[in-house]
């Protein structure tokens, strides 16, 4: 199919500094497959891709999206900071929306967030799942 074949092809130029177009043209043409790359890219690779000049620029889904997968594996704090600064340079030019209000969508219990949130709200490392008490009523 000709679609899967643009996928692949344009997969093939993934790189932190074209992470962003890429992006908006996945979005723009529906392109699912290359999406879904996409947001395995950035989780895979966000301490370069959060170190780069297009960081700043990066679309709040894609970033949503990439935390959502808990496969990023920055420890908490350092991983927040990131995400605070992104959006202190994302707020800046809207004096009517705070930092915080900003970036809550981007935060825990929202997404995942990180390794180490997943496996906290997983179980821990034991690969055990989180029994959870149910209401007898």
């Amino acid at each position: 199919d000709l679609i899967a074949i643009v996928e692949d092809y344009l997969t093939a130029f993934l790189t932190v500094d074209t992470i962003n177009t890429l992006w908006k043209h996945a979005c723009e043409y529906c392109l699912e497959n290359l999406i879904d790359r996409i947001v395995e890219f950035c989780s895979a690779e966000f301490l370069s891709f959060s170190d780069s000049d297009s960081f700043l620029h990066a679309d709040k889904e894609l970033l949503r999206r990439s935390l959502s997968t808990g496969n990023i594996t920055l420890n908490t704090q350092s991983l927040y900071d990131i995400i605070h600064h992104w959006g202190i340079e994302n707020t800046q030019k809207s004096t009517s929306v705070s930092v915080e209000s900003y970036i809550y969508d981007l935060l825990p219990p929202n997404v995942l967030f990180n390794t180490t949130t997943k496996h906290f709200l997983l179980g821990n490392d034991s690969g055990y799942l989180l029994h959870f008490r149910q209401d007898p009523n």
